[in-house]
């Protein structure tokens, strides 16, 4: 449970922080990632476990 003291089994109201734009900034990072890890995935060159060393 929350460590802040329970009063009549009831939590005590909180209220939500504003978004900030740093929230903003890493959740498009977050998004930008996984959309080039995407790609990666879907149009790199095939995982096959081989390719690596195709190219030495």
């Amino acid at each position: 449970m929350n460590p802040v003291r329970v009063k009549d089994g009831n939590l005590p109201p909180f209220d939500v922080p504003e978004p900030r734009f740093g929230t903003w900034l890493w959740t498009l990072l977050a998004f930008l990632m996984f959309l080039a890890i995407l790609l990666v995935l879907l149009f790199g060159p095939p995982l096959s476990g081989g390719f690596i060393y195709e190219q030495f």
